[in-house]
């Protein structure tokens, strides 16, 4: 039950900030961002409700985890350690996949309410998207403080420094897949194949790695800006 919840609350959720943003003409990625926000709030609401119900999302993670491991045999205790990392990183899972759709979701609704509203912003390309080049101060400093956090020892600490960790890499993950999309339009490539290739990346082993540090050869060295000068 509160499984399919988080999920609906990352889907659902950042639809009324979004379509706000649209129709005040506010900056689309800022916009996203307040949907995000919204999402993250609910995700939070939706764990301190579970936490005070019988049979909220750690009972129900528990019983997954013992469903699926039961008929493993003699893997059962590594499969165990893995789903429960994964488990671990949910909420910032759960925030990620928020920002996927707040994207989504602000290029759709873009086209159903730019008819009536011309102050409406387009979402500018995907090849287009950057943090600040500064922002990467702010994401090292999130990052030292959640690893010592973590080096405290405390269960909370590890939890914690876990999803910001799964949040750094997806944020400059994503940034690294802007470059990929640079790189294919100014060769021309179809966009097709951009997104095949990183989907493949995100998927196989060590490719969403390379993204990220894509993003932060990207962010630190200004590849993109360096391509488009050039063109």
């Amino acid at each position: 039950m509160y499984s399919g919840l988080l999920l609906l609350a990352a889907i659902i959720f950042p639809l009324p900030a979004i379509i706000k943003g649209i129709k005040k003409g506010q900056n689309p990625y800022r916009t996203v961002t307040d949907g995000i926000i919204t999402a993250g709030v609910g995700l939070v609401f939706i764990y301190i409700l579970s936490s005070v119900s019988a049979g909220g999302i750690a009972f129900e993670t528990e019983e997954s985890i013992r469903l699926i491991t039961e008929s493993l045999g003699e893997k059962t205790q590594e499969y165990k350690k893995y789903l429960s990392r994964a488990v671990t990183v949910l909420p910032a899972a759960m925030l990620c996949l928020s920002a996927v759709c707040g994207y989504a979701e602000y290029k759709g609704l873009f086209r159903i309410l730019q008819k009536d509203n011309a102050k409406a912003m387009e979402m500018p390309p995907f090849r287009d998207f950057s943090w600040p080049r500064n922002s990467i101060y702010g994401w090292f400093l999130i990052f030292i403080i959640s690893w010592t956090m973590k080096a405290a020892g405390s269960g909370l600490g590890e939890i914690t420094a876990a999803n910001i960790n799964v949040i750094f890499e997806t944020a400059f993950a994503f940034q690294g897949a802007a470059l990929v999309f640079m790189i294919f339009f100014i060769k021309k490539i179809p966009k097709a194949l951009a997104v095949i290739l990183v989907i493949a990346a995100w998927i196989v082993p060590f490719g969403k790695n390379i993204l990220f540090m894509a993003g932060i050869a990207d962010i630190v060295l200004g590849i993109r800006a360096r391509i488009s000068r050039n063109q």
